[in-house]
């Protein structure tokens, strides 16, 4: 037992955990707390995330400059004495973030190391195309780096900084299905939004279609929860000025942050997810969704296209208009054969593409290919 232990090759991961919990850090902790994959390498991880709460994302603060410094001390301590095979790294692709992980970037490649980034954001393209400093920042960063993303159609995104010469993997994002059998549904059609409340997520456009339908006399046919911390972009005041607007029809509920059960339980008993995000690569809480049997209504958002299809499990927005989001949940309210159909076929999608086994033996068949590239 002791000669296959130290056969195994050595991973280094420097990844984002939680908090603050988003798609990504989830993403990650299922990850640290996969068997099967501490069965096939040896692993140990370094969080890499300064942020601590949800509020505080994309902004600099002094103690997170802090902290910063104690992750590179972990990271010189690691590399010295673990010596890895392999670092791997959720790079952060833009802003703040891109500068902060391209540092822990730049000393694993001075001391030698071999690195397979795995992204889980978008934006590099409008970044590189900005000046001629950021296109040969990110061309240094991404040469002789081995890359993973969430999908063919991302990678577009960094077409003009990835290194042709080194080989470039997908892995879909998948998680454990929680959802809660026979649960009972209300009896009129409950729609779903599950995010922390940026604009960027579209909370704002969800919230302005609640109004259109109630001004459309649907109030009684249709009810709306949101789950979600709120964040520096979506705060308190503008929570109570929508529930002000909306308190003739008290048909919205904001239930704040929910994880695990009380999460699944909120999605498995309600009808459809409704999720008109302006910038997303592969979300989580549509393949959370899914797993629950709901439809979804979405928009033309990274790899989303390739998860959600029109006519067979939701509904896509090509324009981002409240008119639209608001006619898409009206066919859901109208035609409950519809939604029937569409729940059926989101249910047996997860199950053939999204589950965590499927992205667990995804993500050990792309490392055990890099490592053999080193």
């Amino acid at each position: 037992m002791g000669d296959k232990k130290q056969m195994k090759k050595k991973i280094l991961f420097l990844v984002q955990l939680p908090e603050p919990t988003h798609g990504s850090s989830l993403v990650n902790l299922s990850i640290k707390q996969s068997k099967k994959i501490k069965k096939k390498f040896k692993t140990i991880f370094i969080n890499i995330s300064t942020t601590k709460i949800t509020k505080e994302i994309g902004i600099f603060k002094f103690k997170k400059l802090f902290i910063f410094i104690c992750i590179i001390f972990r990271l010189f301590k690691k590399l010295i004495f673990f010596k890895p095979d392999k670092i791997y790294i959720t790079q952060s692709i833009v802003g703040l973030g891109f500068i902060k992980d391209s540092i822990l970037v730049i000393i694993s490649k001075l001391f030698g190391f071999k690195l397979i980034f795995h992204l889980h954001r978008k934006g590099a393209n409008k970044v590189i195309k900005k000046s001629i400093f950021y296109n040969l920042y990110y061309k240094f960063i991404f040469k002789n780096v081995e890359v993973i993303h969430l999908s063919n159609i991302l990678f577009n995104d960094i077409k003009l900084v990835n290194d042709n010469r080194t080989q470039n993997y997908v892995v879909h994002n998948g998680i454990y299905n929680q959802s809660l059998k026979n649960l009972k549904k209300d009896k009129i059609c409950t729609f779903i939004y599950v995010s922390n409340l940026f604009k960027f997520k579209g909370i704002d456009l969800l919230l302005k279609s609640v109004l259109l339908l109630n001004k459309q006399k649907y109030s009684k046919k249709f009810k709306v929860k949101i789950i979600g911390d709120c964040t520096d972009d979506f705060k308190k005041k503008d929570l109570n000025n929508f529930l002000n607007k909306n308190k003739i029809f008290k048909n919205v509920y904001f239930l704040g942050a929910k994880y695990d059960r009380a999460k699944f339980s909120e999605l498995s008993s309600s009808h459809v997810m409704v999720f008109p995000t302006k910038d997303d690569c592969f979300p989580l809480c549509i393949l959370e969704a899914m797993s629950c049997g709901l439809p979804v209504i979405s928009t033309y958002q990274g790899a989303i296209p390739e998860i959600i299809k029109n006519n067979h499990n939701g509904i896509l927005i090509k324009k981002l208009k409240p008119s639209l989001i608001a006619n898409a949940m009206k066919i859901f309210i109208k035609k409950h054969k519809i939604l029937k159909r569409y729940s059926k076929n989101n249910i047996k999608d997860f199950n053939q593409k999204y589950t965590m086994s499927l992205f667990e033996n995804n993500l050990i068949n792309v490392l055990k290919k890099s490592l053999m590239n080193n």
